[in-house]
């Protein structure tokens, strides 16, 4: 039987993207826009472009935020995207401070617009770029990135960083001239992407795959 992964509609643009990338790996896929629909997903994704501010308070009027907070307690999978991986911190300061979902402890602050050397630093970050483990090489501490090496690039799009408060949750960074940048997490059966898997060719149908897998 497929895998049965819920995606979490709140208005994100890459939706269908992420939708379409799901299907391809083999998953039976559902959007999730109200409570009741939650409960019954193997795996839950969260994707998300836009603002963190906007995006909370969509989850916030479609009671969606409690019930996902539950669904992690029961230790099934879960994948946040970009945004969505930024959700699961305690704040943004994005258009001011936002509570997140407060699932890792940590916040997500904007990229400086200027290097140590006081170059200036295009923000947003917009590209491919590969990423490094940030605790070994084969990744053993994220099975998600299982089978990603150097050689494996990945699109990023986005003007702000998550900073967790500790550092072991850190799967993988990337460095944006000069800046190591958050990449991906792994806390317990919780997960999150900076870059966009469904946007990253077969390196990131590679990741999505092995969610799917978990």
């Amino acid at each position: 039987m497929a895998t049965k992964v819920g995606v979490v509609d709140y208005g994100a643009g890459n939706l269908l993207n992420v939708v379409n990338a799901l299907k391809y790996c083999g998953a039976h896929v559902y959007i999730i826009t109200n409570p009741e629909q939650v409960i019954h997903a193997d795996k839950i994704i969260l994707p998300g472009v836009g603002a963190f501010q906007d995006g909370m308070n969509v989850l916030r009027e479609k009671n969606l935020i409690e019930p996902i907070i539950d669904y992690i307690a029961t230790e099934r999978p879960y994948l946040g995207i970009c945004l969505g991986m930024q959700f699961l911190f305690e704040a943004s300061h994005e258009f001011g401070v936002t509570a997140g979902l407060d699932v890792i402890k940590g916040e997500v602050i904007a990229i400086p617009s200027t290097t140590s050397t006081g170059t200036i630093r295009r923000v947003p970050h917009v590209g491919w770029a590969s990423i490094e483990s940030a605790n070994d090489k084969e990744n053993n501490n994220c099975r998600i990135l299982n089978g990603i090496t150097g050689e494996d690039s990945f699109y990023f799009v986005h003007s702000f960083m998550c900073v967790p408060k500790n550092s072991s949750v850190i799967s993988s960074i990337t460095e944006y001239m000069g800046l190591p940048i958050v990449a991906s997490i792994s806390y317990k059966n919780v997960y999150g992407t900076q870059f966009h898997p469904e946007k990253s060719g077969e390196s990131g149908l590679k990741v999505l795959k092995n969610f799917l897998q978990l």
